[in-house]
């Protein structure tokens, strides 16, 4: 059994108690209490928030599977309109990652909500929608790559919510947490530029009923490509779509900064 004692309030965000092969916790969390667990077997005390007791739920079933995909190419930069200007136009950015504007929706300044198209899973099919936050900002330490000093920004993704709309039989929203981050950046290596990103995806759930006697790493290695797929059709996205975007971007700015220089004659 697990036993949760109070440990003060918390003022925001959600986190899930999970250790492989012994127990996974999921939870609501509205009020934002802060609790901890005091179980032995789970652990080293975890600190999780919860609403109400009666939403935690634990199992043992449960798997996890991931995927990443890092880019590096050359960008050739306009003269006059560096590629780091265009990053900080995040709704542009966005646009261009994600062009079928019937499929999002502007939540934020910095969140936008991605309806996906059905993705199939074993005989399950699944409709996500995706909460993404964009933000620039200076690198950091949890960057999933090395960023060289010469970058001082560089722009981040960040799923913040999601829903698997059309599995609600077979799976609680609670027992499945998607974990997407990515980073983009440009980067000078002398008298040359490099475009550079890295995007992960991962996935851990409670393999429901329905998949109960399909062996876990039969799972794990569908999961996988499924992941996969998703970040390549990003990763060519950005190859092809972001640096075509850019040239527009830069052939505008460029030929409004001439104009208004020649008005100003």
């Amino acid at each position: 059994m697990v036993m949760w004692q109070p440990a003060g309030r918390k003022k925001s965000g959600l986190q899930v108690v999970y250790r492989s092969g012994a127990l996974w916790c999921s939870f609501s969390a509205l009020e934002q209490y802060s609790f901890k667990s005091l179980d032995d077997e789970v652990g080293q005390a975890s600190r999780v928030i919860y609403e109400d007791l009666s939403l935690i739920t634990c199992s043992s079933n449960v798997t996890s599977f991931s995927s990443s995909l890092g880019t590096d190419l050359p960008l050739r930069q306009h003269p006059n309109v560096s590629f780091q200007s265009y990053l900080q136009d995040r709704q542009r950015i966005f646009e261009a990652l994600f062009p079928d504007k019937k499929r999002a929706e502007k939540l934020n300044d910095k969140e936008w909500r991605i309806y996906m198209l059905p993705l199939d899973f074993f005989f399950l099919s699944v409709n996500p929608v995706i909460d993404m936050q964009i933000v620039v900002q200076a690198p950091g330490s949890e960057l999933p790559v090395v960023v060289s000093n010469g970058v001082d920004k560089v722009l981040t993704l960040e799923a913040t919510r999601w829903e698997l709309r059309g599995l609600d039989y077979v799976l609680k929203q609670s027992d499945f947490v998607l974990n997407v981050k990515g980073v983009l950046f440009s980067e000078q290596r002398g008298v040359s530029s490099r475009l550079r990103g890295h995007l992960k995806m991962s996935v851990t759930l409670v393999i429901p009923s329905s998949l109960a006697l399909i062996p876990e790493d039969i799972i794990k290695s569908a999961g996988e490509v499924v992941l996969t797929r998703l970040l390549e059709s990003m990763k060519q996205k950005v190859n092809s779509k972001l640096l075509e975007d850019y040239r527009a971007y830069a052939k505008e700015k460029a030929s409004f900064s001439q104009g208004k220089q020649a008005a100003s004659v």
